[in-house]
């Protein structure tokens, strides 16, 4: 009785989290939808309890109603159309600054791995990869894509997620070095929202010379879809394509069990 009273607590905890998680992200979103759209106040918090509702539905796995998903669709293009002004606009005053920058596509579906990715973090040039953030309720399960950056001159760093993509939802995170087990450690910085709609863009200044892992996944699981991330900076990057999801040495093993079997099978027969 008393390992089932703790199972119930854990979900519970768990739950609430998880709709913590929500909440805040709607709240960050309807705040940039203001900012973007000019609303007024009584219509962001319309937004946000849609977005509420939105993002509750796609945690939970369950459809969204269709009057709901027009909503937030109509609310995005709106957000999107907003800030791609202010981001045209702020990129056009620092481009003479960017000395270098790439592009690498990936896709994220079911043969991708996942991992419980962490909720939030903060970017902290003098503890550069620390060990940061919760786990989160809303993407214990998220598809990812590791990606290898590499700066060669330090420099001010800029990565996002832009069209094309049909990766709706997105996540990025940098690390010193990612290890899926222990998504926490060496975490430089993540960003859920921070570009167009409900892509994302980290934003690093002065980012030291080093190799780092860049996580592509998303803000839900069960989300995939193809995508495409930008990486500019006023000093020197390499970013690679994903790297490839690594093969078990025990699967092999076992294969290999299998092959030598039905060898000897045949050879007796």
């Amino acid at each position: 009785m008393g390992k089932l009273l703790t199972v119930l607590l854990l979900i519970v905890s768990l739950s609430g989290y998880c709709q913590t998680e929500i909440q805040d992200k709607a709240h960050a979103l309807a705040l940039k939808y203001q900012l973007a759209t000019n609303a007024s106040t009584v219509e962001m918090q319309t937004a946000e309890s849609a977005l509420t509702d939105y993002f509750t539905y796609r945690s939970n796995g369950s459809t969204v109603p269709e009057a709901l998903q027009n909503q937030v669709d109509a609310m995005l293009k709106e957000l999107t159309a907003g800030t791609s002004m202010a981001l045209k606009s702020a990129q056009s005053a620092s481009s003479a600054a960017i000395t270098s920058g790439f592009t690498s596509n990936g896709t994220l579906n079911t043969g991708s791995k996942t991992y419980n990715r962490v909720a939030g973090s903060s970017y902290n040039p003098s503890d550069l990869c620390a060990t940061q953030g919760d786990l989160s309720g809303s993407g214990s399960n998220v598809y990812y894509n590791r990606h290898k950056l590499t700066v060669t001159t330090a420099g001010d760093v800029t990565i996002e997620v832009v069209e094309p993509t049909s990766l709706d939802d997105s996540y990025l995170f940098l690390y010193c070095s990612f290890d899926p087990l222990n998504p926490k450690q060496n975490l430089v910085l993540s960003n859920d929202d921070g570009g167009d709609g409900l892509l994302s863009k980290l934003t690093l200044p002065n980012l030291p010379e080093g190799t780092y892992d860049l996580v592509v996944t998303t803000f839900s699981n069960g989300d995939m879809g193809d995508y495409t991330v930008e990486v500019n900076s006023t000093g020197n990057v390499v970013l690679g394509p994903p790297l490839a999801v690594p093969v078990s040495y025990w699967w092999i093993l076992g294969l290999f069990v299998v092959i030598a079997g039905s060898v000897v099978v045949r050879k007796l027969l």
